[in-house]
């Protein structure tokens, strides 16, 4: 294995690097999701230490390596070694694991080397007399609020190792703690332009990265960059926002060309909850469509946005993401009007976006009649409205009251697409059509309507030079 970045160990004690609280969060959240990984299938780490985890990924990715790696001569004063290791002929278990995990802890906590604990380790190891509590009172710990953090790493290191957690337990701990998605600093946010929308206020923003989010070097340049990133202001009361923020764990993880950087989270004087995504510069789909009329696009170009969003949508969909409120609003374009990326998935509760009288146009008729919570199908279904405006550049059901649309959907009303029955559009119409089917269940998936599209476009290539307004 060939890592792109320090191993953890050569990480933490370089004075050079900044580390954020939440990136050492994310990192030992990673370690305890391998481990636990290991320990299902009965596995035991034989000498887990900070040397043996890598970084990858620009620091984002640690990875475990040396699973079965065991020293010929392991010294007492190995302060990653449990107590009962030496009480037991050196056999190692999972719980063994458990009390390295927790040094490990504490080492990128404080990001003093293990020998430099090792005066502490030695009196934790011999001593019977000093319990868990004096032990951590002895280590001088410079993260504030970690009181939960604490917790956990106290019943990491308990002397009985039968009173020690699962990594199963600890994982589900580490998952469900906040600050895993709080990871900007709203102070190094500067705000520029504002505007406000029904659910949330828009800006953008100069967001300075060295002093908010995971680690950078330390030189001029960097301490002074700044980023031009979009936030998202979301005004909600609290369980839409712990809905919210229950997602951006696993939102934070996407990488994928199609898919808008979500950079993290932040909270501001009031306690809303503030997104910071990528800035786009060319602004939405639905603005170029319907705000720019003057300009005329390439059909070619058309049928290749809806490629991109079918394949961000295939992305999503292979997470076990559903995006929930897919409309040409949420598609941001990119590199002059070339690149399609999807935006605001997982962004708002299911009631809100019924709410939202704009989103009527896109919601499966299923959904309307409130019979079924949102699935992957219900995105292909609005998936297929879009399709018909990016084609039509027409908003969908302009021509009839928004209030009355959902009975249309759920009587089966489509859009019109009489225009569109001919034959330079009989490889898109039928795309179109199976997508926005009555049973969700008739739906193909977006795998299905991806390689339906890679066949369209071979087939209207050499109508690259006809212009449709």
């Amino acid at each position: 294995m060939c890592q792109d970045c320090d191993s953890l160990y050569d990480c933490i004690h370089d004075d050079d690097i900044k580390i954020s609280y939440y990136q050492i969060l994310r990192w030992m959240l990673q370690c305890a999701k391998a481990l636990k990984y290991l320990h299902s299938k009965k596995i035991v780490h034989r000498s887990l230490s900070s040397r043996n985890l890598l970084l990858f990924d620009k620091y984002r990715v640690l990875k475990i390596s040396n699973i079965f790696q065991v020293k010929k001569f392991r010294i007492v004063r190995d302060p990653y070694l449990a107590p009962e290791y030496w009480a037991t002929n050196q056999k190692c278990t999972k719980k063994c694991n458990i009390f390295s995990f927790a040094i490990i802890f504490l080492e990128v906590m404080t990001r003093k080397k293990p020998f430099e604990l090792y005066r502490l380790m030695e009196i934790f190891s011999v001593a019977h007399s000093l319990n868990n509590d004096d032990l951590l009172d002895l280590i001088h710990m410079e993260i504030n609020e970690s009181d939960r953090i604490m917790q956990i790493i106290k019943k990491c290191l308990n002397r009985n190792p039968e009173n020690r957690p699962t990594m199963k337990r600890i994982v589900s701990f580490l998952g469900c703690d906040y600050r895993l998605c709080i990871n900007v600093d709203h102070a190094d946010l500067g705000f520029t332009t504002f505007t406000d929308s029904t659910c949330e206020t828009l800006c953008t923003a100069l967001w300075r990265r060295s002093e908010s989010n995971g680690l950078v070097k330390h030189d001029f340049d960097t301490d002074l960059l700044t980023t031009k990133v979009a936030l998202k202001e979301i005004d909600c009361n609290k369980k839409m926002g712990w809905q919210i923020m229950r997602e951006v764990p696993k939102l934070l993880g996407l990488a994928h060309k199609n898919i808008a950087t979500l950079f993290g989270v932040s909270l501001n004087d009031s306690n809303n909850i503030c997104m910071v995504v990528e800035y786009a510069k060319c602004r939405t789909l639905y603005h170029l469509l319907h705000c720019r009329k003057y300009k005329r696009i390439l059909f070619r170009e058309k049928l290749n946005w809806m490629q991109q969003c079918a394949k961000g949508l295939e992305y999503l969909h292979g997470k076990n993401i559903i995006h929930r409120s897919l409309t040409t609003r949420s598609l941001l374009l990119f590199d002059n009007c070339r690149k399609l990326k999807i935006a605001d998935f997982g962004k708002m509760n299911e009631v809100e976006i019924i709410r939202t009288v704009f989103m009527c146009c896109y919601l499966a008729p299923e959904v309307c009649m409130g019979k079924k919570n949102f699935t992957e199908k219900s995105d292909v279904f609005s998936f297929g409205i879009i399709f018909w405006e990016v084609i039509q550049r027409e908003k969908p059901f302009c021509d009839r009251d928004l209030h009355d649309i959902s009975e249309y959907i759920k009587r089966g009303i489509r859009p019109d697409i009489y225009n569109l029955i001919n034959d330079d559009y009989s490889g898109i119409v039928p795309i179109m059509e199976c997508c926005w089917r009555q049973s969700s269940t008739d739906r193909p998936t977006m795998s299905e309507v991806r390689r339906d599209l890679n066949y369209s476009i071979k087939r209207y290539d050499h109508q690259s030079n006809c212009y449709i307004s």
